[in-house]
């Protein structure tokens, strides 16, 4: 048998696939905007903005260290530092996948198109116009939950989860969601983190 939280942690991402099967729009995926969401899918809840401008990302998490890390994403490069020692800085390569919700959202609907979830209707999270989703335990499925998706960019706005007959959690929430372009100030890192850069 699963540890609880594992279990929980595997049942958010098969509701997660299950909602985003579901969404029969296929919208368009921005490439500038803010979200600030709260994760609570590996354990306490974090919060973290997500920022972007074309190629350029910035993650900033507040949890018990509140860290940055900005991602180039045409170079590949990351530098990070912390909120309250700027002047400690690293950097690195990536590849890949570096957490953008959106692209995260869109590959995850890829996978399991024949879910067929119950249409709630309309709803509103925190401001966004969504569309509920609704998934029902089956045989060999003890996995039950609901999914908010946002209208415009099939983003996650909300995701709860019930295993076994427990009591809903909320595993993912959108708090805010902006898609004007963030302003280039956004993503210059602190004075002694620009050698890392290079």
């Amino acid at each position: 048998m699963l540890p609880r939280k594992l279990s929980l942690c595997s049942a958010a991402f098969a509701l997660t696939a299950f909602a985003q099967a579901a969404y029969s729009q296929t919208p368009a995926l921005p490439d500038a905007y803010t979200v600030t969401q709260v994760n609570s899918m590996f354990g306490p809840p974090v919060t973290q903005t997500i920022s972007r401008s074309g190629n350029k990302a910035l993650v900033e998490t507040a949890s018990a260290a509140h860290t940055m890390m900005l991602y180039d994403l045409a170079a590949g490069t990351t530098t990070s530092w912390s909120a309250a020692n700027p002047t400690s800085c690293g950097s690195g390569k990536f590849s890949g996948d570096w957490g953008d919700p959106f692209v995260q959202s869109a590959g995850i609907a890829k996978d399991l198109m024949k879910q067929n979830p119950k249409d709630l209707g309309a709803a509103t999270v925190n401001g966004l116009a969504t569309k509920l989703l609704e998934l029902a335990p089956g045989p060999g499925n003890p996995v039950s939950g609901k999914v908010w998706l946002e209208v415009k960019t099939g983003i996650i706005a909300k995701l709860e989860v019930s295993q076994g007959g427990a009591a809903a959690r909320t595993m993912l929430e959108v708090k805010s969601l902006d898609l004007a372009p963030p302003p280039a100030s956004r993503f210059a890192p602190p004075a002694a983190c620009r050698p890392a850069q290079r």
